[in-house]
């Protein structure tokens, strides 16, 4: 696997996952948040002997430890950019190894539970949101929409915003009843979330800095300039800034984890079925819906260019060569794809921000088997952006984010925005 330059915007995890337990997430939040002391590897084994620690503390005349004290961080109680998990960790500089290294390791171990790594994530920026979401199961589909015990065709148009042709609703039908049930599920964890994340965001503000009458239709694409117009331009704009500072985390939190665990319990719902591959070729088949336009193609070695708000692709060797796995609007804020299998290529070197980019929403490639490659040029997966404007600076930050199980095998790719 071969990934270079990745920028902007993006909170990103790579991971082979199961469903959620209750058990899970208070281990994960045990191992992360309780202070240990115990031998470490990795970065937490950076960390210095306590006995040196104390002695350079005592020389350099500051007390037991070396760090700030309460009276000292008080001076940061207005700084809302300051997390509170900084803030503690600056009164004892010895404890950021450890606890860094611990945060690390919980997340490769919980990697398997996206829903639980995206709340956790936002935890540590201090938003707690989504713990008591549960995705349907059985025969619930989890929407008013769709009666309980639907067939998934019946669940499907009950989804479409016009109607489809004979032929792609006669060939979804011949598809197997766990291929047809994935792929409502995952268009229904759209439908679900995508309202929480526009409520995350000021759309009047959105609509007056791009002066548009409808923020929603305005295309993701156009926004990039306004998200990176502190770096791009030299008048440094305001409305770069103000549209952050009044950017709800907790909405963005609340519909990151409910979209991961309705994913999750869909793709967990389907391997238990331990079917074996299909070899029906029938090409692709296109639906327009309430998530957007969304689309599954077959087992055959595909070629997609243009940007969906679904991609279920069921096996075979593709190449993602356009904008993939990209918000296209807010209307439609989450796009993502779900790939079975093969030697798969997501490749842009034209675009910015054009693969599993978290912008304006969420971007996501699961992809669960086969050695892949992932290029972007700029602003792509696993990386992000994050500045401020105290005293009139303007800082800018690159982070790259990978956490992989199996490198080249399976990964999850995910993007959300979060606050800078």
């Amino acid at each position: 696997m071969r990934i270079s330059r990745l920028l902007i915007c993006v909170f990103a995890v790579a991971a082979v996952f199961t469903g959620g337990c209750v058990q899970q997430e208070t281990e994960v939040f045990s191992f992360v948040f309780e202070k240990r002391h115990a031998p470490a590897r990795g970065r937490a084994g950076l960390t210095l002997p306590r006995d040196v620690l104390k002695r350079v503390a005592k020389e350099a005349k500051l007390g037991e430890r070396l760090g700030y004290t309460q009276e000292q961080m008080a001076h940061f109680a207005s700084d809302k950019f300051c997390l509170g998990i900084v803030k503690r960790l600056f009164r004892d500089v010895a404890s950021v190894p450890d606890y860094s290294g611990r945060i690390a390791r919980a997340l490769m171990a919980y990697s398997k539970n996206p829903g639980l790594v995206a709340r956790v994530s936002y935890i540590l920026m201090d938003v707690r949101a989504g713990a008591g979401v549960e995705p349907p199961a059985d025969d619930d589909w989890g929407l008013d929409a769709i009666t309980d015990g639907a067939t998934p065709a019946e669940a499907l148009e009950a989804l479409l915003v016009e109607e489809a042709d004979e032929t792609s609703i006669a060939e979804f039908k011949q598809l197997p009843t766990s291929q047809q049930k994935l792929f409502v599920r995952l268009l229904i964890a759209s439908v679900v979330s995508a309202p929480f994340v526009r409520k995350a965001f000021d759309l009047d503000q959105l609509a007056d800095a791009v002066m548009a009458k409808d923020i929603t239709t305005v295309p993701s694409r156009e926004l990039y300039s306004l998200a990176t117009g502190p770096w791009e331009t030299s008048n440094c704009p305001r409305e770069s800034f103000e549209i952050m500072d009044e950017l709800d985390l907790a909405y963005l939190s609340f519909s990151a984890v409910m979209y991961h665990k309705y994913v999750s319990a869909a793709l967990a719902e389907y391997g238990e079925k331990n079917l074996p591959k299909i070899a029906r070729l029938f090409g692709r088949l296109d639906f327009n819906t309430l998530a957007g336009p969304v689309s599954i193609c077959d087992t055959s070695n595909s070629e997609i260019a243009d940007n969906r708000a679904l991609v279920l692709d069921l096996g075979g060797s593709d190449s993602y060569t356009g904008i993939t796995a990209v918000p296209r609007n807010l209307a439609n804020p989450i796009s993502t794809v779900v790939d079975l299998g093969g030697d798969d290529r997501y490749v842009n070197e034209d675009d910015k921000a054009a693969i599993a980019c978290g912008l304006f929403g969420m971007g996501s490639i699961y992809d669960l088997a086969g050695d892949d490659l992932y290029h972007n040029e700029e602003s792509g997966i696993g990386s992000a952006w994050r500045y401020r404007s105290r005293d009139g600076l303007r800082r800018k930050r690159q982070v790259s984010h990978r956490l992989l199980m199996e490198p080249g095998r399976r990964s999850l790719r995910s993007g959300h925005p979060h606050r800078p």
